[in-house]
């Protein structure tokens, strides 16, 4: 029921939220994580990278060790400037 509803949520895209994570917790220490988003802010890329930290995270915490994930290559505000420059032209 969950699923269908998230699946169905319609999404203001000026006041947002335009993503909704959810830990679903079934019993018998299985628990399921719910992302319902808004296709306007993420792609295919970012969500193969989300999940791939996501999984770093998890394995590392269930080793009671400190996850370590990569540093960025890019930060957002570069990226930012670099529309920005875009746009003069």
């Amino acid at each position: 029921q969950l699923i269908h509803q998230e699946a169905n949520r319609i999404y203001d895209l000026e006041r947002g939220p335009l993503a909704q994570w959810t830990i679903v917790d079934m019993g018998r220490e299985e628990y399921y994580l719910l992302c319902a988003q808004h296709h306007i802010i993420s792609d295919a890329w970012s969500l193969s990278l989300l999940i791939q930290e996501l999984e770093v995270v998890y394995d590392a915490l269930l080793a009671e060790k400190t996850p370590q994930l990569p540093a960025l290559e890019i930060e957002w505000t570069d990226y930012v400037h670099w529309e920005n420059e875009q746009l003069k032209h």
